[in-house]
């Protein structure tokens, strides 16, 4: 969470290739890496921070090749629990990325309907979405959690994206249907897991954007969660290869 670990994991995963990064649990805007800074192409960083608490903010980095397609959009929302933009590649539907986090606590249940409401509004101007963030809940609890009752189910949030209703897909189940790995791991003093970081994009941005791959970066140890990262492709922008977009704490 340092700003010296952030640069530097930032800076990392745009030299690799990545086009969106989805940021949480932050207590101060992301800093761009200096590598960046003398670039006549920079990458757009948007940030929501909720100025009363530490740790409740949220960012989307966009690569400087997307940048230009790139727009911050506005919600009401002080406490930093989304942030969303909104994307138009040329030849392709408009898409808007959300990055959310839902702190755990006494408070979640106010701070869930906050975000099922800045959700809900997004949904109904944009039929492709992307979004992920540290959720703080197991989608399937038999798979995502080991040792433990917590978190929390949030049955809303089933809802959109388990598969008899589903209006979402999350990408790192679809792409590894068994898979019992976490991100949130285990420690000597919390020797619990669970998988509560998660990434969904609409059934409708998939058949515009197939997906390609979804993984946890259990290598990655810039944060006490591991990032996921997935990919899609761009079937009509033959200038951008697979879009690589990456969702860390």
């Amino acid at each position: 969470k340092s700003a010296k670990r952030a640069t530097t994991a930032i800076a990392r995963h745009l030299v690799e290739g990545k086009d969106i990064i989805m940021l949480s649990e932050l207590n101060e805007p992301p800093p761009l890496p200096p590598a960046f800074i003398a670039c006549t192409h920079k990458p757009l960083i948007h940030t929501n921070l909720n100025l009363s608490a530490n740790s409740h903010g949220t960012s989307i980095i966009v690569s400087p090749r997307l940048a230009p397609f790139a727009t911050p959009l506005k919600h009401k929302d002080h406490l930093g629990l989304v942030t969303a933009v909104e994307v138009r590649l040329p030849g392709t539907p408009k898409f808007v990325v959300m990055s959310i986090y839902a702190p755990p606590g006494p408070d979640q249940p106010t701070h869930r309907r906050t975000i099922e409401s800045i959700i809900t509004a997004h949904t109904n101007t944009h039929t492709h979405v992307l979004m992920g963030g540290d959720f703080n809940t197991a989608m399937q609890p038999s798979l995502d959690k080991f040792n433990t009752t917590h978190p929390p189910e949030w049955p809303w949030l089933q809802n959109l994206a388990l598969p008899s209703t589903r209006t979402f897909t999350d990408t790192f189940r679809t792409m590894n249907p068994t898979s019992t790995s976490h991100t949130r791991y285990p420690t000597t003093q919390f020797p619990s897991s669970s998988r509560i970081d998660l990434a969904f994009a609409s059934t409708s941005f998939l058949h515009t954007f197939p997906l390609v791959s979804a993984g946890i970066q259990t290598f990655d140890k810039t944060s006490d969660h591991h990032p996921i990262d997935f990919a899609f492709n761009t079937p009509f922008v033959p200038h951008l290869p697979a879009l690589r977009i990456l969702r860390g704490a």
